[in-house]
């Protein structure tokens, strides 16, 4: 039914574009002016090797195409900015130069007036993107759906900021196959086959995803992991590893997380962190498909289904009810957290020695006093996988220690790191719940 319609919708457009009536006459320039042109421009824009490739002496006086309309332009534009005619030449008075551009710049605005006018029709045109994606989900009771069918179009062109002028939306063969695409992928998933699908409860302890060089330092192994960064990083998403399908059918979905916001009052400088301080912490649901790349990064399939203010240190049990289609992951964010916090280690460490004694020691200042001097000497040095050396061949920014930048380095600075984050304990799942089988979208369909 929709491939159908999707036919018909282009014979109609292809239609309305062969029943275009006859142009109005188009503006032109009037003698005296080319007579100007003549005068001052037509003995260096000539022949077969013009000047500047801009050959003036056959130049229509009617506005009536794109070449002449540019050529003009380009003429009204060399007067304006008084730099033709060239020093050398014969000059002409402010008086007349001022004259030409006011006798040029009428009928160029009034050509481009004409263009861009529908001569008070409306023009027949498609749906942009956008409201061809959500008059289709209307239609077949699909507005939850989290997958995008539309998004291989190509981009809608702008004119003027808008992407739904009519004369601008046009249609090519490639945007014809993803119509239809898009319509299969939305007829798919509007059709029930099948009983309906049984709940099922799934049940998860920490650790729920693995850390790698990102491991928390204060991640207690079956009590609770920790999300430390802002999705922006790749570090910001807790995943479920043994969840990495997703949920088996489409449907609404109970998700139930228990968690806290820890060291909402940290000991640095907020200017640092970047985190309010009177602020709750707080924790989103961001669902997406493993299809689209790797869950611990962020994806074009991404879409956030829920947030919550999170109590301060002493975990609660919070519930949301989503609607997940097939295939799609829930994940846990910190919208909210410090942007990057791999990046601050240098900086606290200088400006908070106090609070990472183990770190110093261990990958730092292994011996000696612990000062600005030192630290900074440590921080900054430059180092071969060998040990020190000063072939620049061989320099890298590793730190003083090849442990420096492995898990076992992120964990000490990190078991020692007092800044926000979001301790997750048990994660609960539950679905998929239907109001009615077969779906309101396969109702809408058949």
């Amino acid at each position: 039914m929709i491939l159908r319609s999707v036919c018909c919708w282009v014979a109609l457009v292809m239609s309305a574009n062969m029943l275009h009536g006859a142009d109005p006459a188009a503006p032109a320039i009037d003698a005296n002016t080319r007579s100007f042109l003549k005068t001052y421009c037509v003995k260096c824009h000539s022949g077969s090797e013009p000047k500047a490739d801009r050959n003036l002496q056959m130049l229509a006086p009617e506005l009536s195409d794109d070449d002449t309309l540019q050529l003009w332009q380009d003429v009204v534009d060399q007067l304006n900015l008084g730099s033709m005619p060239p020093e050398e030449a014969k000059q002409p008075s402010d008086t007349e130069r001022q004259k030409a551009i006011e006798k040029i710049t009428g009928p160029l605005r009034e050509a481009l007036r004409m263009r861009h006018s529908t001569d008070r029709q409306t023009v027949f045109r498609r749906l942009n993107r956008y409201q061809y994606n959500r008059t289709v989900r209307q239609l077949l009771a699909l507005e939850d759906l989290l997958a995008d069918p539309t998004d291989l179009f190509p981009p809608d062109a702008t004119e003027e900021g808008f992407d739904n002028i009519g004369a601008s939306l046009v249609t090519s063969d490639f945007l014809l196959s993803g119509y239809l695409e898009a319509a299969q992928t939305f007829i798919d998933q509007a059709a029930a086959t099948g009983a309906k699908p049984r709940p099922q409860s799934y049940h998860f302890r920490a650790p729920f995803c693995p850390t790698g060089n990102r491991h928390d330092g204060q991640d207690v192994r079956r009590e609770y992991q920790h999300i430390r960064k802002n999705t922006s990083d790749q570090g910001g998403f807790l995943w479920i590893d043994d969840f990495e399908q997703g949920v088996p059918h489409a449907g609404y979905y109970t998700m139930r997380i228990k968690a806290a916001g820890i060291y909402r009052e940290y000991p640095y400088d907020v200017r640092m962190v970047g985190v309010r301080k009177d602020e709750p912490l707080r924790m989103a649901i961001v669902a997406g498909s493993p299809e689209y790349g790797f869950l611990g990064e962020r994806t074009t399939s991404d879409r956030k289904l829920a947030e919550f203010e999170l109590p301060d240190n002493e975990p609660e049990w919070l519930e949301a009810r989503i609607w997940l289609d097939e295939g799609f992951h829930p994940r846990l964010t910190f919208p909210n957290g410090p942007n990057r916090t791999k990046p601050l280690r240098k900086p606290l460490v200088l400006k908070y020695p106090d609070h990472f004694p183990t770190f110093i020691r261990e990958y730092l200042v292994a011996e000696g006093p612990i000062n600005d001097e030192t630290l900074t000497e440590s921080l900054t040095r430059r180092v071969s996988k060998e040990g020190a050396t000063t072939d620049p061949n061989q320099l890298t920014t590793a730190g003083t220690s090849r442990r420096f930048n492995t898990r076992d380095g992120w964990a000490t600075f990190f078991s020692e790191y007092n800044g926000p984050r979001v301790r997750v304990f048990e994660i609960e799942i539950e679905g998929p719940h239907y109001e009615q089988w077969p779906p309101p979208s396969h109702v809408a369909l058949f």
